[in-house]
């Protein structure tokens, strides 16, 4: 039913969750697994003037945990027998969930596969939800996994 499957993964406990359970997915259905990170850039998080501090080298640092991040997920992933893709994504001046959605458009993926944190309340407000940001705007079928 489900040939390409995409999983973004920030390294969480709940992404981690979702990636096995994309893993699983994959390997029943003999599906394609896209494994997304988004790197989101400080300048535009945080209104910083570019010009006021030099970011290259948290920058630098920013992308080579992302690399690392996908480096263990598409382990996990070849170790189930799966031949993944990875994308590492700059969010310059756009959310997170909107580029999981258009990655997930432009590959053709038949399936998201998101971790959530299950926050509520005002921890929720303040700190967004990426999950539910991609589940309110994906034409493509969306499934949250919870951390366990």
């Amino acid at each position: 039913m489900f040939k390409r499957i995409l999983v973004p993964t920030d390294g969480s406990k709940s992404a981690n969750q979702a990636l096995k359970m994309a893993i699983g997915f994959a390997v029943d259905q003999g599906a394609k697994l896209r494994v997304v990170h988004i790197l989101e850039d400080l300048p535009w998080q945080f209104n910083v003037s570019p010009m006021a501090i030099d970011m290259t080298p948290l920058l630098k640092s920013w992308r080579k945990s992302g690399e690392d991040i996908l480096k263990k997920a598409m382990l996990q992933a070849k170790k189930a027998g799966l031949i993944p893709e990875e994308s590492l994504i700059e969010a310059i001046g756009e959310t997170p969930s909107n580029l999981i959605s258009n990655e997930a458009q432009a590959w053709n993926a038949d399936l998201i596969i998101v971790g959530t944190h299950g926050r509520h309340g005002i921890e929720r407000l303040f700190l967004g939800s990426v999950a539910e940001g991609i589940a309110r705007t994906s034409p493509i079928p969306v499934m949250l996994v919870h951390k366990k």
